[in-house]
């Protein structure tokens, strides 16, 4: 069995049977916008409470960013009503803990004229039977005054509780006579139901909770050796509950670190999650992730029960009796064969509904997740298909599998196997390329040289169209987007290659076993444009012409899904195909900058001579481009090699045996305006 680690005068009384009492001691940070990105740590970044009946001083040993350390801090009486227990396991899982808080307080104010100093504030009114106590954040609010918007806190109160003795937060009070309305501010309590809409408003969720336990001498008051870490974790959820006969409490329910592997990532490919759609169907910009989603409508159609029937027409071969007449009266008759064109249904039914999208690294095999899905009004063979794949922006598309099967051969076998098709048609899928080699997809044009409209109007709705569009290209018209039309499918072309890019941003390729289709691949760029394929058909769906009425646009140029890898597909349904086959992608994901951590660097053609002149194994001198002056002049190359970045680029890459001196003296994460010449 483990031991904690204890100090050794509090494992010493514990061992003795001596008698104590405990305290729970709450370091709780506070839900307050930082400097910055990054929460700066110092202590007045933190609220200190405890379930104690007195205050208690203790240095838990934290230091700010910049490591200068934070001392001991007082940690206010009476604040903390109640905490939860702690399941301790040897399995690394998320545990949970509970905070619950007296909020009898909130919303408690006092119009008055105030006399401030810089350690106290003088109200002409009984501050405690105003329902202030000791340990309340309070407010200065006024329209103007030295101390408009200033926080203290109050330490006692002094003169039958007309005097508040206050230690200032955020900047010092300044001394005044004015009129003040003194506000209840304690963010443990009111983090919860701050207005958003307020320039200082800060989220409470993933604030970091330390509690520590504290073992106190009943007779002399003094904290036993040291107090432990009991609990260590984010705040996960809050809850105001008010009683009548019990009063109001503020609960915060605490998760340990591990909740954040636990929690699910990503959004939902919901149209109300991904625009943040309040009551009145609007959305809310407090509460998008992103501003430009408000008007991204790309999951307007990914909840929806879909019952399609796709038409097509097949030869029949049929019988007749066919007569003929002998000049002599008589009649003789035979059997004859014909064909007629027949029309044949396929039943596509589909079940639209919203999952949360993966994010990947690497190369991974994900599943397709449909959020659109139509045929076309004239023609209802042609089936169109959008199908989200993962949270973008991805490097590319390897490999698409139908029906569990993929699209590129896995090895010379399966190759000689599946290659090409059998006079009796047994083969499902074809493939192409070999994987055991490297092949990929080939990334096929799509766009032609024909421009297009697609009509926006109906939107701007609060603000007007250019401001919410990123990179937009409207050209002449607030009211239309133009876009390149997409090639006709005989012009589209398909196989695999050994060029590790796969199907890029905004090319596809054509497939016609296990059925003719033609599909263009979006890596989910954060300003991706909607898809051509769905836009030149968008006038000419079929639910859209005869079942859809909603106020915005059924498909137009705001169906982007910004950040979001999908593929569109268009199927044209043939003799004996009843379905459309389930697909499965292999994705190159999202990029991750590494910093030269590996000491390899691109090749800048600006500053490098050309790559073929250098050769693995060779010493190299690295000069700065401003002055010629040299940086390093004996720099090994360990490697010379090519990658295909995000954007489907091939970039050189040269790998250093050790880190170069540039880098090291300057400390840049990469190595910028050198050149690179031959020792």
């Amino acid at each position: 069995m483990a031991i904690r680690q204890l100090d050794s005068a509090l494992r010493n009384a514990l061992l003795k049977e001596d008698g104590f009492v405990y305290a729970h001691l709450v370091k709780f940070e506070r839900p307050r916008a930082q400097e910055g990105e990054k929460a700066r740590r110092k202590a007045e970044d933190y609220i200190y409470l405890t379930d104690g009946s007195f205050d208690i001083a203790f240095d838990d040993g934290s230091s700010d960013i910049d490591g200068t350390d934070n001392g001991s801090q007082t940690y206010i009486a009476n604040k903390v009503q109640k905490v939860g227990s702690v399941a301790e396991t040897i399995e690394a899982r998320a545990t949970n803990y509970s905070l619950q808080i007296d909020a009898t307080a909130l919303d408690t104010s006092l119009e008055d004229s105030f006399t401030i100093t810089t350690t106290s504030i003088t109200s002409s009114e009984d501050l405690v039977a105003e329902g202030f106590r000791e340990g309340d954040v309070v407010e200065l609010v006024a329209s103007s005054g030295s101390n408009k918007g200033k926080l203290a806190r109050i330490t006692s109160f002094e003169t039958d509780n007309t005097v508040a003795k206050v230690e200032a937060l955020e900047g010092a009070l300044s001394a005044e006579t004015a009129t003040y309305t003194l506000t209840f501010k304690s963010p443990e309590v009111e983090g919860i139901i701050s207005d958003r809409s307020g320039s200082g408003y800060a989220r409470y969720i993933n604030r970091d909770v330390f509690v520590y336990k504290a073992f106190i001498n009943p007779e002399t008051g003094e904290i036993i050796g040291e107090p432990y870490t009991l609990f260590k974790g984010i705040i996960g959820g809050g809850k105001l509950s008010e009683d009548p006969m019990k009063g109001s409490t503020m609960n915060w329910n605490i998760t340990s670190h591990w909740g954040d592997f636990n929690r699910v990532q990503g959004r939902l490919t919901s149209d109300a999650h991904h625009r943040a759609l309040d009551q009145n169907n609007l959305p809310d910009v407090d509460a998008v992730i992103k501003p430009e989603y408000t008007k991204d409508l790309g999951f307007l159609h990914s909840e929806q029960a879909i019952n399609l029937v796709a038409i097509y027409q097949v030869k029949e071969t049929r019988t007749k009796m066919k007569m003929k007449r002998k000049w002599y009266g008589s009649k003789k008759y035979k059997l004859v064969e014909y064909q007629v064109e027949v029309d044949r249904e396929a039943d596509l039914r589909f079940n639209l509904e919203a999952k949360y999208l993966p994010v990947v690294y690497g190369i991974n095999k994900i599943d397709s997740i449909p959020v659109f899905v139509d045929t076309l009004n004239n023609d209802a063979k042609q089936v169109f298909c959008a199908y989200a794949i993962c949270e973008g922006q991805v490097g590319g598309l390897y490999d698409i599998y139908f029906d569990d099967t993929s699209s590129i051969c896995i090895d010379e076998n399966d190759s000689n196997t599946r290659s090409s098709q059998t006079a009796e048609n047994t083969i499902d899928v074809l493939c192409t390329g070999r994987a055991d080699r490297g092949d990929v997809i080939t990334p096929q044009s799509i766009a032609s040289s024909n421009r297009s409209r697609a009509p926006m109007s109906g939107y701007g709705r609060g603000g007007g169209i250019y401001g919410w569009y990123p990179g937009g290209d409207y050209e002449a018209f607030a009211t239309e987007y133009f876009y390149n039309d997409p090639l006709a499918d005989a012009s589209i072309g398909s196989g695999a290659t050994s060029q590790g890019a796969g199907i890029t941003h905004e090319k596809g390729t054509k497939f016609t076993v296990p059925i003719d289709s033609v599909m263009q691949f979006h890596t989910g760029k954060p300003n991706q444009k909607a898809d051509s394929i769905l836009l030149k058909n968008a006038s000419n769906f079929k639910i859209a012409t005869d079942y859809y009425d909603g106020d915005d646009p059924y498909w137009g140029a705001q169906h982007q899904l910004l950040d979001t890898a999908y593929l569109v597909a268009k199927y044209t349904i043939g003799e004996g195909e009843t379905t459309i086959p389930s697909l499965d992608f292999v994705v190159r994901g999202k990029g991750i900058n590494c910093y030269n951590y590996d000491f390899s660097y691109a090749d800048d053609p600006a500053y490098t001579d050309t790559a073929s002149n250098f050769n693995i194994g060779q010493t190299v001198t690295i000069k700065s481009t401003a002055g010629d002056v040299v940086q390093d002049s004996n720099a090994v190359i360990a490697d010379i090699y090519n990658i295909t970045n995000v954007e489907g680029d091939t970039e050189t890459r040269f790998r250093f045996k050790k880190c170069p001196i540039y880098h090291q003296a300057s400390k840049h994460s990469i190595l910028l305006m050198v050149q690179m010449t031959i020792t």
